[in-house]
């Protein structure tokens, strides 16, 4: 978890040269946990995400993308990769 003044994101993942913000959503279905990741909460993420990569020298050149991972009883976590891309 990183915890940001913007909102907290639940998990960075660095792989080689991009960096992965991951959104952990549980729902009662994943549909639901899919439609919980709105359009105000993405732009709180991405501002979260600026701040964190600011204040980390070594990883601004870094490229970025948002994941969802969306829980729900009974079924396997489903992972959405690169869900949405920053509005810079």
């Amino acid at each position: 978890r990183a915890r940001m003044p913007a909102c907290e994101m639940d998990m960075v993942v660095r792989k080689r040269r991009m960096l992965v913000f991951v959104e952990v959503k549980a729902r009662r279905t994943q549909d639901m946990a899919l439609e919980s990741v709105t359009p105000q909460l993405r732009k709180r993420l991405e501002q979260a995400a600026n701040q964190w990569v600011s204040r980390r020298h070594g990883l601004q050149q870094h490229l970025w993308r948002f994941d969802i991972v969306m829980l729900a009883p009974g079924k396997l976590p489903r992972h959405k990769r690169d869900a949405w891309r920053a509005q810079v």
